[in-house]
């Protein structure tokens, strides 16, 4: 086995898979209330972050990278800010130049809990039929060979 890839399968925990993923509301860039539902049909990557957290910080990119690499392809990354002010999280997005997240944000603080977050970073990785496939408690390297071939063998469907 490539030591390099072992990290991020490391990372899974399988124990939600097959669950319907939670309701969750939270708000899109533009302000406006989405939900997850709102994606019904794409391959998701949930991810819960705040600018004041140094492992989410450190995993930005990755998750940057690895929405740029699935764009128009069926996996939408939806990382979600929880910091007390959305303004906050879509400042920080710009200014490290992450541009292919879009600055959502858990306007209520509800969506991180419900979604069985227990600390930041957190993700959930779910298929286009809204099933939880995996669950990932930490950052991860999301920009990897595991991570890519693992939600194209999984989840993406061309």
């Amino acid at each position: 086995q490539d030591g390099q890839e072992e990290p991020f399968l490391a990372l899974l925990d399988l124990t939600r898979q097959g669950q319907r993923a939670p309701a969750l509301a939270f708000v899109d860039g533009a302000g406006r209330e989405v939900t997850l539902q709102s994606y019904a049909g794409e391959s998701l990557v949930v991810n819960f972050w705040a600018s004041w957290c140094a492992p989410c910080i450190v995993e930005m990119p990755a998750l940057n990278a690895l929405s740029q690499a699935f764009s128009g392809q069926g996996l939408r990354v939806l990382a979600i800010n929880t910091d007390f002010d959305a303004s906050v999280g879509a400042q920080w997005l710009q200014a490290a130049g992450l541009e292919a997240l879009e600055p959502f944000y858990d306007a209520t603080g509800n969506a991180f809990f419900d979604a069985g977050g227990t600390g930041l970073p957190y993700s959930l990785i779910i298929d286009p039929s809204g099933l939880i496939i995996a669950e990932l408690f930490g950052d991860a390297p999301w920009d990897s060979p595991a991570a890519r071939d693992y939600l194209s063998l999984n989840i993406y469907r061309p």
